[in-house]
């Protein structure tokens, strides 16, 4: 072989080694962990579920629910037995096995406006509420504006009977008090005692039963002097007792 042609196939195999390759399809370039979160689609957040507002009210709820809606309207137990001694009392039963308790409870305390509630609640068998009085720290039938009203403790009387859901607005508590309670109070007979112990001269009233929130609420006062009463504050011994019930 020719040195010549030696030379040419040398540079011919040169050539194709320093080839360059066919374009090939372009490959993306990896993207960082950052990219990568980045490019995840999210989901739209789920909505929370509706809150459920826990119970309040006497009327058709267990005795401790209502405790604890009293408690709400209330800065302390003023006087008598806390409520388990009572519920354990109102479950004993005689020799014979039938129940000796009274099925009541009664709950004190002072409203943080003065004076004080006093409810006493009626239970069944399961220890819920059937009916209840309460009484208040003021007297509603004598109130005109809101702020007497709110004195008068009407607002936290109606809810601890039958809940916050049944109140959701005190001014149109107080126009229905005003309105339709009010006009319906009759006055009974002056009622007069005297023994060796006391004396007494009370006058009562009471208001039609109207419809309440699925329930009947009824409004009563009790008013007059009483021996029993005098203070050094009280000199005649005057008292006015304000109450609801519902049923």
């Amino acid at each position: 072989m020719k040195l010549s042609s030696v030379v040419v196939a040398a540079t011919l195999a040169l050539l194709e080694g320093c080839a360059v390759p066919p374009p090939s399809a372009a490959v993306a370039p990896e993207p960082s962990p950052a990219a990568r979160v980045q490019m995840v689609p999210i989901a739209e957040p789920m909505a929370a579920p509706a809150a459920h507002a826990s119970p309040t009210g006497c009327i058709g709820q267990d005795i401790h629910v209502c405790a604890a809606t009293f408690s709400q309207f209330t800065r302390r137990q003023a006087f008598g037995d806390d409520l388990e001694r009572q519920l354990a009392r109102n479950a004993r039963i005689d020799v014979n096995g039938r129940p000796i308790g009274t099925g009541m409870v009664t709950l004190f305390g002072n409203a943080p406006q003065g004076g004080n509630f006093m409810l006493s609640a009626n239970l069944d068998k399961n220890n819920r509420v059937t009916s209840a009085n309460i009484s208040l720290p003021g007297s509603p039938d004598t109130a005109r504006t809101a702020e007497e009203y709110d004195q008068s403790g009407l607002y936290g009387g109606v809810v601890i009977l039958f809940g916050r859901g049944c109140v959701p607005d005190k001014i149109a508590l107080y126009r229905a008090f005003e309105n339709e309670i009010k006009p319906t109070i009759e006055r009974s007979p002056k009622q007069i005692e005297i023994n060796s112990l006391h004396a007494s001269e009370t006058y009562a009233s009471h208001s039609a039963p109207i419809s309440f929130c699925g329930h009947k609420l009824t409004y009563s006062t009790l008013l007059g002097t009483d021996t029993d009463d005098i203070t050094l504050r009280n000199a005649h011994g005057a008292f006015v007792f304000s109450s609801l019930e519902g049923k």
